[in-house]
């Protein structure tokens, strides 16, 4: 009986200990082709994750974070190469009119919704320093968006900025005071 039980545990280790084996080479093999170029990454998921990490790890971005998770607007941007977002923080959005972030995340609002979006994008990556001062910069949305900047304030249209150069792997981030509307 001993013996019996003896093996069984002998055979569960050499089980599990191939188990680890197999799993560990198989790890080893995708990050060597990885390496290699014999397999390329998805960007799309190195995209997301990443702008959704920076954007989570700003707490007064949540409600933005959440929209354009609804919207499904980043995984068509991942596609397109580096971005200057200007995204509103929580503040801006509880300044709305009441119920209207409520009624942006309806799934039959998703088109209002993205055109809302979209114009806090501008292709191609700006830092602050490079902001252009009275030179309107183009969003997504192909609205006119007016950079100036006064002493020590730098506004798009009528948000200011208040922090600035959130890197992300494909672009910078801008934290603004207002959501840019369509209207404005």
């Amino acid at each position: 009986m001993e013996k019996s039980i003896g093996f069984f545990i002998s055979l569960a280790l050499l089980t599990t200990m191939a188990v680890f084996a197999t799993t560990r080479s198989n790890e080893i093999s995708s990050i060597e082709k990885q390496e290699t170029g014999a397999m390329a990454p998805d960007t799309h998921v190195l995209v997301t994750d990443d702008l959704f990490k920076v954007l989570s790890a700003h707490g007064e971005l949540s409600t933005f974070s959440t929209m354009l998770r609804a919207s499904g607007l980043v995984r068509d941007l991942s596609k397109n190469g580096s971005y200057t977002i200007f995204a509103p923080n929580n503040a801006a959005f509880d300044a709305l009119p009441s119920g209207t972030v409520e009624t942006l995340l309806m799934p039959e609002q998703k088109a209002s919704l993205t055109a809302v979006l979209k114009n806090h994008f501008v292709a191609g990556e700006i830092k602050s320093a490079d902001l252009p001062g009275g030179t309107p910069m183009e969003s997504l949305d192909g609205k006119k968006l007016t950079c100036s900047a006064d002493q020590d304030e730098v506004k798009i249209g009528k948000a200011s900025v208040i922090q600035t150069d959130l890197d992300m792997q494909h672009g910078v981030i801008h934290v603004i005071d207002r959501v840019l509307l369509t209207s404005e």
